[in-house]
């Protein structure tokens, strides 16, 4: 496997002379800030004057809509009493990690943003104290507190009700109506600047936020009523709707998250892919996006201290199709602690201990649909019900029977009943062609667990083709004649309750449950599959949502002593950061990170050696011989 170049690598460290050491980092700036003091006073933690921090963690989770964390401090001057502390403070936080200059702090323009560079490369967040646990008594003078903060926007978000039909409907007079369509990424941006940037909506109390949103393009025009949720609520009921723009990423697993870096709404095949690396942004004036065509400029919304949330063209161009171009974040090597000659720039990326949090549980992926289920729909409007299935794996001609109850176990191979099921006109059948994180299924062609769609199966609402039903208007094939009976078979024009006849064309789209419901289902719980926990030296430009590639060691008792780490058949790969702890104490910045994958390396097959022919490798070729 190729290292990677330093230079396409995003990591906040440096490994030219004068570096300290691998985790190290500076506390350029914490604070408290309470409404309680004086107008612009403060609690400054990082000189220690009466106060001392002694560790704080920030935790990132692609399945929490935003970043929360934990600050202890050391304290001997009454803190809660005197200043007082009571759940109404702002903490700010500036760091960075070996290597990296923060923006200089105390200059005389404090409306300076920071470089890109610097940027990318450190922390720079305001984040609401909401709880303070018991003080813990160290000894008669000195008490230790810990502070449960969480980002900012929450408290804004908690205050907020989303009472909204989309496509919007705007009366320009009691005869005609004007309809704008949506996606929906254009849904999810609007709600975002609508009430975390608009006047109307957001409390008076709650400034503009300056967090960024990143909204992947998605697929088709949608309507959707929200009934007086939170925007977060709304937001995660937009993403488990949402079909990706990218060519490639043929299933629906959006996820809503907060990074240290700002929000994200994007696909986890997309992710898979590299993320946003492979969209360019529109043209300001292309974009239909108010906000982006006001802020299409980085830097200018910086300064305004406004969120920068950029409008994406929908084409995709793949990074993992051409040669040389680097997907992956970082890649990851288990290195035992006792293990000498290791450059500076590998102990960057140096593992010295990991757990498997999960492998495999079948009964759990039977019984909630992984390898197979049912979406059954029904259609109040044309009063019908119909199946769709999916399989993860395609239904084989043939299947095998293991009986192991026999002295000498035998299998026996018998027509699969399933295969004739498929070709039915009564079920629509779809099966498993989406990205996954490698190419090896987490099953074999063989299981018994696979084909059986009863297995799992949801009911749900359709609207399917009511836009082909009614594009002419809504229509009537019953009439009352001018004696009062009632008489079939002519369509006409359906009256409205002004008793005229409608001539509007719906407003409604379809929900495309058939295209989203089935699959998220099973793609769920692909990827908690497999999972792992390591530690490794903090760096702050790492984020949940980072691709990587971990080389889990094998288990090969014959790999030999070779001084290098032999990679699992299945475990190694391609992973995806899903969670995070940036750990900072006196002595030094950790990080403990959560990933998953979707797909083993390797097909499955006895023995050691791969299998699979075509594995993604980082060194930029794609492919490797199995």
């Amino acid at each position: 496997m190729a290292k990677l170049p330093e230079s396409e690598t995003k990591s906040a460290h440096s490994s030219t002379k004068g570096t300290t050491f691998i985790g190290d980092f500076k506390i350029d700036r914490l604070r408290i800030f309470t409404p309680q003091k004086d107008r612009g006073s403060y609690i400054e933690l990082s000189e220690g004057e009466g106060a001392s921090w002694t560790e704080l963690n920030f935790y990132e989770d692609i399945t929490a809509t935003v970043v929360h964390g934990d600050l202890t401090i050391q304290e001997g001057v009454g803190l809660i009493e005197s200043v007082p502390l009571l759940g109404e403070e702002v903490l700010e936080v500036k760091a960075s990690t070996a290597g990296v200059s923060p923006a200089p702090i105390g200059t005389s323009d404090t409306n300076i943003p920071p470089t890109p560079q610097e940027e990318e490369n450190t922390i720079i967040q305001y984040f609401r104290i909401y709880k303070i646990d018991p003080p813990l008594k160290i000894n008669d003078n000195f008490r230790e507190l810990k502070f449960h903060f969480v980002s900012d926007i929450m408290f804004t978000n908690m205050q907020i009700k989303v009472q909204k039909t989309y496509p919007l409907k705007k009366n320009v007079n009691e005869i005609t109506q004007d309809y704008k369509p949506y996606t929906v990424a254009d849904m999810a941006r609007e709600i975002y600047v609508d009430c975390f940037i608009g006047d109307k909506k957001r409390p008076k109390t709650q400034l503009k936020t300056n967090i960024d949103f990143l909204v992947e393009p998605t697929s088709g025009v949608y309507s959707a009523c929200i009934p007086n949720w939170n925007p977060f609520k709304a937001l995660n009921f937009l993403a488990k709707r949402a079909i990706s723009a990218n060519q490639n990423s043929k299933g629906a697993n959006f996820v809503f998250y907060q990074t240290l870096k700002g929000f994200r709404f994007v696909s986890i095949e997309t992710l898979y892919q590299g993320g946003f690396q492979g969209y360019t942004k529109r043209e300001p004036d292309d974009s239909k996006f108010k906000h982006y065509k006001d802020n299409p400029v980085q830097a200018d919304a910086r300064r305004a201290k406004i969120a920068y949330i950029p409008d994406f063209n929908e084409t995709f161009n793949s990074l993992l199709e051409g040669v040389g171009q680097q997907v992956y974040k970082a890649v990851y090597n288990y290195m035992p602690g006792n293990m000498d000659g290791i450059s500076v720039y590998r102990k960057k990326f140096a593992v010295t201990e990991f757990d498997l949090i999960s492998s495999f549980d079948t009964m759990k992926n039977l019984g909630m649909g992984m390898y197979a289920n049912r979406v059954i729909t029904h259609d109040l409007i044309r009063m019908k019900v119909e199946k769709y299935d999916f399989n993860y794996i395609k239904a084989q001609e043939e299947v095998e029977a293991f009986d192991y109850r026999n002295l000498s176990p035998v299998r026996t191979t018998t027509s699969n009943p399933e295969v004739d099921k498929q070709e039915s006109p009564e079920v629509e059948t779809k099966v498993d062609d989406f990205f996954h994180s490698d190419p090896g299924k987490l099953c074999s062609n063989n299981a018994d667990m696979i084909g059986n769609p009863e297995s799992y199966i949801s009911l749900y609402p359709t609207n399917k083709d009511v836009m082909l039903k009614f594009a002419t208007g809504i229509r009537a094939s019953t009439y009352i004649d001018k004696d009062g009976e009632q008489k079939f078979g002519v369509d006409i024009p359906a009256k409205d309750v002004t008793g005229q006849e409608s001539e509007r064309t719906s407003e409604e789209y379809d929900k495309k449950v058939e295209q989203w419901l089935a699959q998220r289902t099973s793609q769920a719980l692909q990827n908690e599959t497999l999972k792992i926990h390591f530690s490794v030296p903090g760096d702050s430009a790492r984020e949940v949502g980072d691709l990587i590639w971990f080389n889990y060691p094998s288990e090969n008792p014959d790999a030999g002593d070779t001084g290098t780490v032999e990679p699992h058949k299945y475990y190694s790969g391609k992973y995806l950061i899903t969670a995070l702890r940036h750990k900072f104490t006196k002595e030094e910045y950790t990080m403990r990170i959560e990933a998953v994958k979707d797909g083993y390396r390797s097909q499955i097959s006895p023995g050691f050696g791969l299998v699979n022919p075509r594995v993604q490798t980082p060194d930029g070729t794609g492919v490797v011989n199995g």
